[in-house]
């Protein structure tokens, strides 16, 4: 693989770090545990006589009564590690449903049944089932009338029927409550499950434990605690086991979407089974659509397809008949895919975590492997095209969640009492561990979703109305889309819906290409391009800080930084036609009437000490400038996907950062507290680029997310501004920035 692609002409390999075959330690072997035999026997046909040092320390303290976060790589067998000893707790009391199994998706609960049914095949009494949106109502009702000893379902099931009195019921019975890939329940979804976690509780046991499974992050115990409120024992592997790995870094003369697609087809015609991996739905059909015309078997997996066509993918690929897949997260872990050869990376992952994860899932079980990452014309890629080894020694980053979301906790709020009334003493209780839920109880009773009798809270009719309404994945509104025909095909949440499906944008849905031809708030309607597009478009918009309120102060190298909520406006007014062979813009358009959105999130303001001999226009182009590498170094930091953080600059050195999520996501809470590391390694990312212009170019000071095409950037200043910072030489923050936004 190697000298190949060193003898292709049409790219530059810019670093290679291989790694070399690693075995994790053994542990005791699975006789000597003490399960009884049908769970000994069950190990066994799965091909487990040995457990390795890690799984055998997770399952002592599971069975000394202790709540258990594993964290290993993916195929480390996690699974098992909780799987056996719950399983032997349900052999020896089959009278009652010994654990709840939640996993973060159904097709992650589906993928796993086979695994469950070939360790309880020799398990007399012991049971297990599914519950979800797929199950038949047949089913529900053998369920509800036979409790298995194993429920497995997913958390948007449980926020939805945890008033059921049997769901309640089989709550009560639990010994066990297992939280598997936990490491997905990050950002918004992630502050939901908190809250979905604290609701179970109400009717569990005393003697429950709690069980977490994780892929590598960078706080395990922090991260898992917060979630689910309990203390635990975190059990890590020492190694992974893994064969020969190569790592190659690559830069391409093409875009890296057509670049991806060359890789692609080196790769499977050499007989490598390969996945491409993107992190965006606009960014995965790109690809696909390129290796459609170049007549590659390609198929495409990302989140809003339909269940069937996703379905439909993984059992190609599994099976063979597909030998290369482009996919955006959804493919990242868990579900079963089969043996993979090779993984091509469109760019440098959102977080560390995220590349091994990936990486992951190829070569595994000793099998040699190639990890293909092209560097794009960006800064995170510039400065790890020049410092390789601060990315392949990078160390995983932190998780992170906001419990304190207001719409998260205003939902959540409403969904506890629609489970059961929230008695007097638990609305205390909760008020000690919640600090704004005062302020939150008394708008949810004014605005008629709560009532109060004597003893409780709980939902008015409109409440009720709230918690049907409630999406687990996002806190804001979503817009369906329909096609002309009016057959529905997907939805996109806002603000990204306002940017992505305004009027006359180029939508791409599964390998086809539709104009918006209606865009209103609720109803987008879509019309099929009947021939294959040369371009796509990017959404012209400016954003604008209209509420702002302070809850922390703190000083980062004598810059002032204030961080609260806040309302962000978005405003979408035109757009950008990008060639997309080359991505360079070839017209701009004004859309007819600019789309409005405003949402609710998290901020960090703060103001750059900018040279009082500057002009307005040289001072707002440094801001602007700092702004976007400010916002790319955090990417690096926190493990953020840039679009889940936006920013916004004034031409006075104000600078906003907020949570692309509505309502937030924790994500500038956790940059708040490494500002002194966003501000070094953002002044050492524009240092690193020796482009010599004056604007910066991609691969320092330019963004695909600036909502005026990366205009009014000046490189220099934003250096020199940053220089001055770390040399302590900032000014102090104004609550309110002045003058027009320069994005």
């Amino acid at each position: 693989m190697i000298s190949q692609l060193k003898k292709s002409r049409v790219r530059k390999v810019v670093n290679i770090h291989i790694e070399k075959e690693q075995l994790p330690s053994y542990g005791c072997s699975v006789d000597q545990t003490g399960f009884s035999k049908p769970v000994i026997d069950g190990l066994k046909r799965t091909g487990i006589s040995r457990f390795f040092s890690f799984q055998e320390e997770a399952i002592r303290r599971i069975q000394q009564g202790e709540n258990v976060l594993i964290v290993a790589a993916t195929s480390m067998g996690k699974t098992e590690s909780f799987l056996a000893p719950v399983l032997n707790y349900a052999v020896n009391n089959l009278t009652r449903c010994a654990a709840l199994l939640i996993y973060p998706t159904k097709a992650l609960a589906a993928d796993q049944m086979d695994r469950i049914s070939r360790l309880t095949q020799s398990m007399f009494g012991v049971s297990f089932a599914k519950y979800d949106g797929d199950t038949s109502d047949s089913e529900r009702s053998r369920i509800m009338a036979n409790p298995p000893s194993v429920f497995i379902t997913n958390p948007d099931m449980l926020h939805f029927h945890l008033k059921d009195p049997w769901i309640q019921e089989l709550l009560s019975s639990l010994r066990f409550v297992i939280v598997d890939e936990v490491h997905n329940y990050a950002g918004v979804f992630g502050s939901h499950v908190h809250y979905i976690i604290q609701r179970i509780k109400r009717f569990l046991n005393k003697k429950c434990q709690f069980i977490a499974s994780s892929a590598t992050i960078g706080n395990p115990k922090d991260f898992v605690e917060l979630l689910f409120g309990e203390e635990f024992a975190v059990i890590t592997s020492d190694k992974d086991w893994r064969g020969k790995r190569s790592h190659i870094m690559l830069e391409p003369l093409h875009s890296r979407y057509t670049e991806a697609v060359y890789l692609a087809e080196l790769l499977t015609e050499s007989g490598f089974k390969t996945m491409v991996f993107a992190d965006s739905h606009l960014s995965s059909e790109l690809v696909k659509s390129i290796a459609d015309e170049r007549r590659l078997g390609m198929g495409i997996h990302r989140a809003g397809l339909l269940k069937e066509h996703r379905r439909t993918v993984e059992k190609a690929f599994k099976e063979g008949l597909l030998k290369t897949v482009v996919a955006t997260p959804t493919l990242e872990q868990g579900i079963d895919i089969g043996d993979l050869d090779a993984v091509v990376l469109l760019k440098v992952p959102p977080t560390f975590t995220r590349y091994i994860q990936r990486v992951g899932r190829a070569g595994r079980k000793g099998r040699e492997s190639g990890a293909l990452l092209i560097i794009g014309d960006d800064p995170i890629s510039n400065y790890y095209a020049t410092h390789p080894d601060d990315f392949y020694n990078s160390t995983p980053e932190p998780t992170y969640i906001d419990p304190e979301n207001p719409e998260v906790l205003k939902r959540q709020i409403v969904s506890m009492a629609y489970d059961r009334p929230l008695a007097s003493s638990e609305e205390e209780k909760l008020g000690k561990e919640i600090m704004s839920l005062k302020t939150v109880i008394s708008k949810l009773l004014k605005e008629d979703y709560l009532q109060r009798t004597k003893s409780a809270l709980t939902p008015t009719r409109r409440g009720v109305g709230l918690h049907r309404a409630t999406k687990l994945r996002g806190t804001g509104e979503n817009v369906r889309i329909y096609t002309m025909e009016n057959k529905y095909i997907g939805e996109r949440g806002f603000p990204m819906a306002a940017r992505e499906l305004h009027p006359e944008a180029i939508y791409m849905h599964g390998g086809t290409e539709y104009r918006v031809m209606d865009f209103n708030p609720r109803r987008v309607v879509v019309e099929r391009i009947p021939y294959r597009s040369r371009f796509f478009t990017i959404a012209r918009y400016r954003s604008e800080t209209k509420e702002f309120k302070q809850e922390l102060r703190r000083n980062a190298f004598g810059v002032e930084l204030v961080y609260g909520p806040g309302t962000i406006e978005h405003v979408v007014d035109g757009y950008y036609e990008k060639d997309r062979m080359t991505e360079k813009t070839v017209a701009e358009n004004d859309l007819n009437e600019p789309i409005t959105y405003d949402f609710p999130t998290k901020i960090i303001s703060f103001k750059l000490p900018l040279q009082l001999t500057w002009t307005t226009v040289q001072s707002g182009s440094a801001s602007h400038a700092a702004e976007h590498i400010l916002i790319s170094a955090a990417v690096t930091i926190t493990g953020a996907d840039p679009a889940e953080m936006g920013g916004i600059s004034y031409p006075d050195g104000s600078i906003v950062l907020y949570d692309g999520a509505y309502g937030g996501s924790g994500l500038t809470r956790l940059l708040y507290e490494r500002m002194e590391k966003d501000f070094e390694r953002g002044a050492k990312m524009l240092a690193t680029c020796k482009c010599g212009r004056e604007d910066g170019c991609p691969k320092c000071t330019y963004s695909p997310y600036c909502g005026n095409n990366n205009k009014y950037l000046w490189k220099d200043g934003a250096l020199r501004t940053l220089k001055m910072i770390l040399k302590g030489k900032a000014t102090k923050v104004e609550d309110k920035p002045v003058g027009k936004s320069t994005v």
